[in-house]
């Protein structure tokens, strides 16, 4: 799990006159943060054609986990998929991944597989876009406030 939190009190300091504006404009900054890192998780999952993974695309979400902190929950082996080593997995009948290989064509009685990173490159993506975004958020809250 991804987890986002917020800590806004150094800047209510210096900002008096907006007790509920600008913790509620950071609030939302950072759900949209947690929802745009959730979008491009599953831009990623799509683009790397991990879709016979389960549920992992459905299930790679942005949630609320308390009043300043979201995060992003994903089905457990979606971690494991990015950094898991390369090992051998036996062919046996009723799994997903023998359905596969032999949709691929492969006889054989195991294959190995190997870790399929797709994380960290929508992490950094939204973390480089978040300061402007959380900014944005509170700009409108205080336009919305002056109104």
């Amino acid at each position: 799990m991804i987890t986002i939190t917020t800590n806004i009190k150094d800047v209510m300091k210096t900002f008096q006159g907006y007790e509920r504006t600008l913790p509620a404009g950071a609030r939302r900054g950072v759900w949209n943060v947690t929802r745009r890192l959730q979008k491009e998780l599953r831009k990623e999952i799509q683009v790397q054609n991990l879709i016979w993974r389960g549920k992992l695309l459905k299930e790679t979400r942005a949630r609320k986990i308390s009043k300043n902190v979201y995060g992003i929950f994903m089905p457990y082996y979606g971690e494991d998929l990015d950094s898991m080593p390369t090992h051998w997995v036996s062919l046996k009948r009723g799994r997903l991944i023998t359905q596969w290989a032999k949709e691929k064509g492969i006889l054989a009685g195991a294959i190995k597989v190997r870790a399929h990173p797709f994380i960290q490159k929508p992490l950094m993506k939204v973390r480089r876009q978040a300061k402007r975004i959380v900014t944005k958020e509170i700009n409108r809250a205080i336009r919305r406030k002056g109104r």
